[in-house]
């Protein structure tokens, strides 16, 4: 399996790549991610999910752990804050929409690139 499919599940929690991170929320599980452009997108630290320091393992396992040792409702709240937040800011019709209207920005010069 390519590197950035692999996944791990703990106890009803995803620890994904980046390129699954909006797929785990959508179908609401707490996600573990790194502080970096793309990934904090899709995470509210605490709300969500936990951001971990980039290129610290130490920090890494501690948020893993920390979501390990959540309640199993705990968990649940945490996974359902994410599947809402896909709905209000990833909906395929509000990203098609930002799409256009920058593109359609850009077609008429008033966003330069």
């Amino acid at each position: 399996m390519p590197r950035e499919r692999r996944s791990s599940t703990v106890r009803g929690v995803a620890f994904l790549s980046r390129s699954s991170l909006l797929e785990a929320a959508a179908i609401g599980r707490p996600i573990v991610t790194t502080d970096a452009i793309g990934c904090r997108d899709a995470v509210d630290d605490g709300v969500n999910g936990l951001l971990c320091c980039v290129g610290d393992a130490s920090d890494l396992a501690e948020k893993m752990q920390r979501i390990v040792e959540m309640s199993p409702n705990e968990r649940e709240l945490m996974g359902n804050a994410g599947r809402k937040k896909m709905e209000l800011e990833f909906d395929e019709k509000i990203v098609i929409d930002r799409y256009l209207r920058v593109t359609g920005d850009i077609v008429s010069n008033r966003v330069r690139i």
